[in-house]
């Protein structure tokens, strides 16, 4: 799988000045094509992105038509498991920042292509000047939370996710508050977070950030609680999107929200 792409007049606009972390590997030319590059399936996924590269072409000046079909390209490169498909929502980035210069959604999305590509440090950066902007910025936080822990800062990422779980309880935070409790072995608290994260975000019109967050959070605790074959037979639905129902069993393990938890604590 990959990137085809097509001819689109690139957007004008007066240079500016970019930090290290903002220049991409794309010429603006090439940042345009690849954004509205045909994403060849026929999803609804592929409808909506198909539908926001039409409204960046008719509003080429305009940034969030970019960042949008930027957003696609990533939950694509996620439904699909093709990293390849970053290359999409890089193209976005650079070209609403071209645009845009210090737009911060295009800049988170930039974060999501850094970490994609292991440049951890750099990720870290953008996430931080982000912050620095906008300190309560949960995606930022995210990034920041993430860069931190694959480079090794485990108290200082525990912490940025201890300010997401308090900002915005959700999904995306108790995810995070999970895998924490995980590398701890608190075991029964991850599951505990993990069972929060899905409730908190089930979608059944838009499954992918559930299957996602099951995925890339649930699949250690399946492993490690001795629950392998159930676990292979609930990703595989999950990653379809398939078993995301509100009559879903994670359903009957919701219980009270840990509004006085300390998720991301280090572990006695």
């Amino acid at each position: 799988m990959g990137c085809q792409q097509e001819p689109t007049q690139t957007p004008e606009a007066e240079p500016a000045a970019k930090s290290d972390a903002e220049v991409g590997s794309l010429t603006s030319d090439e940042a345009s094509q690849v954004c509205l590059a045909e994403p060849t399936g026929a999803s609804p996924l592929d409808d909506e992105i198909r539908k926001h590269q039409r409204l960046a072409r008719n509003l080429p000046m305009k940034p969030d038509g970019w960042i949008l079909v930027g957003r696609g390209w990533v939950r694509k490169a996620r439904l699909s498991a093709d990293p390849g498909f970053y290359i999409n929502v890089e193209g976005c980035v650079g070209t609403a920042l071209h645009i845009a210069p210090g737009n911060l959604a295009a800049r988170n999305l930039r974060g999501l292509v850094l970490m994609n590509d292991h440049k951890f440090a750099e990720g870290r950066k953008v996430a931080e000047e982000i912050l620095s902007k906008e300190p309560n910025d949960t995606i930022a936080l995210g990034t920041l939370s993430d860069a931190l822990l694959e480079l090794g800062q485990f108290e200082e990422a525990a912490a940025v996710a201890q300010r997401m779980v308090d900002l915005r309880p959700g999904m995306a935070s108790y995810s995070r508050a999970s895998y924490f409790r995980w590398l701890q072995g608190d075991t029964k608290n991850a599951k505990l977070f993990i069972r929060y994260a899905l409730n908190a975000g089930r979608d059944t019109r838009d499954p992918e950030p559930t299957a996602w967050t099951f995925v890339q959070a649930g699949h250690p605790l399946l492993a490690r609680s001795g629950l392998r074959r159930r676990g292979r037979r609930i990703r595989g639905g999950v990653e379809m999107g398939s078993r995301l129902s509100s009559g879903s069993r994670w359903e009957s393990a919701r219980s009270a929200e840990p509004s006085s938890a300390r998720a991301c604590d280090r572990v006695p």
